[in-house]
């Protein structure tokens, strides 16, 4: 993606400003992106290489993941620290029960033992279950097998990460953590389709960092604020600070709408078919 600097007066320092976003000051209509959370968990089981493959095939902007650590090194994609004992299954396919099994006390080898996602999701009614033998859909994936499928598409598609923070003792340091990541996503050609967030602003600082000292810089003028959060105000503040605003994760058209209206870049979504759906019919 093509990008602009511009200075301003306010704020001592450059702000990145990419096309999309300058042609809408310049009064143009902007679409609004489509990012899938956790791969689209409202349809497919989150996280999962099958939910990532599915959300591109539909037609998504971005896809978001949220990155962990097994106890070998290996980055895999999982929002929680732990294996979800409500959607997951052990090795032998029994249930986990009150069990607290934390990724970062796993192997690769041993995590990828367990299966999720063959279980119905209590959150998502909709969300397709795992046959068994499907290891791109009830497996933990890694962040290399995300990367190789970005990689390979014809059409260039965004990926939100974000570096889980905690808890301490169980998630490595932000200059550790981001160098297992951020050499990656250069090697793979795709520095200029990343965001990274994480909740602990030293990751996004040290992963600004090492992108410069490899020599390019990722895009850092993206914010993600909770849906709920916005208004009027916060949206223009935002946005006069030259920050793209992503809120999640709205699921339902009334919150789109209301996004929409205030002028948001993008919206981060479990149900990324909704939204799409949503705003062809706008459209038309």
């Amino acid at each position: 993606m093509h990008w602009r600097r511009f200075a301003t007066s306010l704020i001592l320092t450059v702000i990145s400003v990419d096309v999309a976003a300058y042609d809408e000051l310049k009064g143009e209509p902007k679409k609004i992106e489509v990012h899938a959370h956790r791969g689209g968990r409202a349809l497919f089981p989150e996280s999962s290489l099958m939910a990532y493959r599915r959300s591109i095939e539909m037609g998504v902007d971005y896809v978001e993941c949220d990155l962990r650590v097994t106890k070998d090194n290996v980055v895999v994609i999982s929002h929680d620290e732990n294996i979800n004992n409500k959607t997951c299954v052990g090795p032998k396919g029994e249930s986990l029960g009150d069990q607290v099994i934390l990724i970062r006390d796993l192997t690769l080898e041993e995590l990828k033992q367990y299966s999720c996602g063959k279980v119905p999701h209590p959150e998502f009614p909709n969300q397709k279950t795992c046959a068994d033998g499907d290891e791109e859909c009830s497996r933990f994936a890694t962040l290399d097998e995300l990367l190789d499928l970005l990689a390979k598409q014809p059409k260039k598609i965004g990926l939100d990460i974000e570096f889980k923070s905690k808890p301490k003792g169980h998630v490595p340091a932000p200059e550790i953590f981001t160098a297992f990541v951020v050499p990656k996503v250069h090697a793979k050609g795709l520095i200029d389709q990343i965001h990274y967030f994480s909740f602990t602003s030293a990751y996004v600082d040290a992963a600004e960092a090492l992108s410069m000292k490899l020599g390019r810089s990722a895009k850092f003028n993206v914010t993600a604020p909770k849906h709920t959060w916005m208004n009027v105000i916060t949206v223009k503040a935002l946005r006069g600070l030259g920050y793209k605003v992503v809120p999640w994760t709205p699921n339902e058209p009334q919150e789109w709408e209301k996004l929409i209206g205030l002028g948001e870049d993008g919206i981060i979504t479990d149900d990324p078919q909704g939204l799409i759906d949503y705003l062809n019919a706008k459209q038309n």
